[in-house]
Order: C-alpha cells, then structure tokens, then sequence
C-alpha cells in the first residue's frame, strides 16, 4: 500500500516520514497549493492511503469522489471535516479519519487573547493608530466578576471554563449534554440572555448548523461581548456585526481570511485563522496524524470519523 501526502512544507517533518516509510513508501507532495486532479495516483488502481492537508486545496475538495480508485483511507490533520462529502466517501468505500483534541491549549489561549483585545477595545486603538486621546471609544471594561457563558463544553470549551474561572468570572455554560463540572448548566436561551461575554465554541456538523441564527442571537444583553471561534454556518455573524453599527452590542471577535479589522466600524476584532497554530499544536498534530496512518496501514483505524 502507498502513502500519498499532501500539505505545506511546515505541517509535516522528515522524522515523521521516516517513520511512515518504515510501513509503506511515501509520495509527499508539499506545496502551498495544489490540484488533487493533476495527482495521476489518486486515480490508478493501487491500494493508498491519502494524507490530505485542507490548506494547498483551500479548504475545498473537488467534486472527483466517484473516480477515485483504491483509496482506503483519507487521513486528515484537522478534527473539522466538514469541507468533506462525507457521504460520498463512504459510497466510495473511502474511510476518513481526522486528528482531536491537539490544539486545545492554543484554541484557548487565542479567544482569551480576543476577550482581553475586546475589552480593551484594540480594534479601536488600531484604528485611531493608538492616539492618546481618553474617549468612551477606547474605554476598557474589566473582566472581573463578569459573567462567562460558554455554548459547547467540548475540550476547548472546558479548558476555556477552567482559565475564566481562575481569571475571576462566573462561569456556566450550555452543551448538548450536562456533564460532571464544577461550572453551573443553562439552557441555551438562558447563556445567550444572561451572559456578558459569549463563547461558541461548537463544532460545525448538521445538528449544529444554523443553530446559532439572528432569533436566537437577538436575545444578547446590549452591553454583552461575542468571542467566536467556530464555523461561519454554525452562527449568524453578519447579524452580530449590524449590531456593532447599531451600538446594540459591546464587541465581536472571529478569525477570517480574507477581512480585517480596518473593513467594520466600531469594536470588531478580526484575526487570521492562527488559533490553532502554535509550536506544541503542531507537534502533536504531526504525531497524532502519523500514528493515525501507521494504524490505518495495519487496518486497525484510530480516530475514524
């Protein structure tokens, strides 16, 4: 069996590849972007296995499920898949397996640092190139004894619970499930009603898209703040940005590609999607992906989708 890997330069390593050869040979394609129908192998008759970065396709998989030949597994690096047909996949009898649970610390660290660039309205500094100038757009509003509502109580969501609460907030959330917590459990209603500072923190899949739209949102306090690190189909983010010009919202941050903060008006913190992106992250994303082809290769599948 043939391992075809695909992905930048930088998520990957030779020790990694080593490792890979000593249970099959390896094709590594590393390139910034890439065309998967310019790859001959994805279509010839070989048993192989696919190692595929979301990043050289953009995030976007071609519509060439049905002339895929042999591919036992698709092998991803990221725990979202959802840029996947995933049905389609298991008509071609291709397995798909992605990697959790390895940038939990970064994914939290990086909606602390939105909470905090809120609350001290950086967008406002950036945009005024940081003028001394005391005026209610540069007012911070502090932290301590706010109330955290966090939708979602997966592993970020969680460890998001744990750093508030040592920061001094009163913490509770709302998740599909109650869990065995020291942090108090609302219903989704109530968090979006009560809460000063909102963390989405859901996964994207089909019960979870749309579930966060404008009836829902329209109950937000006034004076309340959005931290959002979570798929744009899961919630109704140009509805929150109008009530940033309407002034019926304190402050909303996400991560984009393609806009920043220079294209809104008032407190809206817009970041390049690096959440996930740190030294340690990487790490263990690299090897939690290798040990998840090595199983695959042994058809013993780990972190099966």
């Amino acid at each position: 069996m043939e391992i075809i890997l695909v992905c930048q330069k930088e998520e990957f390593d030779e020790k990694h590849i080593h490792e890979l050869e000593k249970f099959a040979s390896v094709k590594w394609i590393s390139a910034d972007t890439v065309d998967l129908e310019k790859i001959p192998e994805l279509f010839t008759s070989g048993e192989k296995i696919i190692a595929l970065s979301p990043v050289p396709i953009g995030w976007n998989f071609p519509k060439i499920y049905s002339r895929l030949r042999n591919i036992r597994y698709l092998c991803l690096p990221t725990t979202s898949y959802e840029f996947l047909d995933i049905d389609m996949c298991r008509s071609s009898s291709i397995k798909v397996t992605n990697v959790p649970h390895y940038s939990t610390e970064a994914v939290a660290n990086q909606a602390i640092f939105m909470m905090l660039g809120l609350m001290k309205r950086l967008p406002e500094q950036i945009k005024s190139n940081f003028l001394y100038s005391l005026n209610k757009k540069v007012m911070g509003d502090d932290i301590l004894g706010k109330r955290a509502g966090i939708i979602g109580l997966g592993d970020i969501g969680l460890r998001l619970a744990h750093i508030l609460s040592g920061m001094g907030m009163k913490v509770s959330y709302w998740s599909k499930h109650k869990k065995e917590v020291p942090y108090k459990y609302e219903k989704l209603e109530s968090i979006i009603e009560q809460s000063d500072i909102l963390f989405p923190t859901l996964i994207s899949n089909k019960p979870t898209v749309g579930l966060l739209n404008k009836y829902v949102l329209e109950k937000i306090q006034l004076s309340a703040y959005v931290i959002g690190l979570i798929d744009s189909k899961v919630w109704d983010q140009k509805y929150l940005i109008e009530r940033i010009k309407k002034g019926t919202l304190q402050g909303l941050a996400f991560e984009s590609e393609i806009q920043n903060i220079h294209q809104f008006e008032g407190n809206i913190l817009v970041l390049p999607p690096f959440a996930w992106y740190s030294k340690q992250s990487l790490e263990n994303n690299i090897a939690i992906w290798t040990h998840t082809i090595i199983s695959c290769l042994k058809d013993k599948p780990q972190n099966l989708v």
